[in-house]
């Protein structure tokens, strides 16, 4: 079972991890005729957002890939926690009144509350912390 659950936890890691937080604007299209065109001019506008480019570097940028990050990473935790639960109410009901395997469950259950709890009180302390760091605006 903790192949399964380290399984579906690398899988939302990779999932999250190479998301659209980072991919930039590459809607140009390149000209179909033999005009004068750099490759250069072309990927210009494809850096990821938030990196330093030619031009100004820009704080709002960062300040929205940390949120963005950090949600993708508490969306992940919530899930994770959400199948902890499931988790320990399976090991509940498969314990048929075995008092060991019973108070296992209760206490997977109970860090799987207290996980999801942590999880869903870490959005406005996370978004709170990156507006103090950043100035509200």
């Amino acid at each position: 079972m903790k192949k399964i659950f380290f399984a579906i936890f690398v899988s939302f890691f990779i999932l999250f991890s190479f998301s659209s937080a980072f991919a930039g604007d590459c809607s140009k299209e390149i000209p179909k005729d033999n005009t004068n065109w750099e490759i250069q001019d072309y990927l210009k506008d494809c850096a990821p957002t938030g990196s330093i480019t030619s031009n100004a570097y820009e704080i709002k940028d960062v300040k929205t890939k940390i949120v963005n990050i950090t949600n993708k990473l508490i969306l992940a935790g919530s899930i994770l926690s959400v199948g902890g639960i499931v988790f320990a109410a399976i090991l509940y009901v498969t314990a048929l009144g075995n008092d060991e395997k019973v108070k296992k469950a209760k206490s997977a259950l109970q860090f799987s509350v207290i996980g999801f709890v942590v999880m869903l009180l870490s959005f406005p302390i996370v978004n709170a912390i990156v507006n103090l760091i950043y100035g509200i605006g």
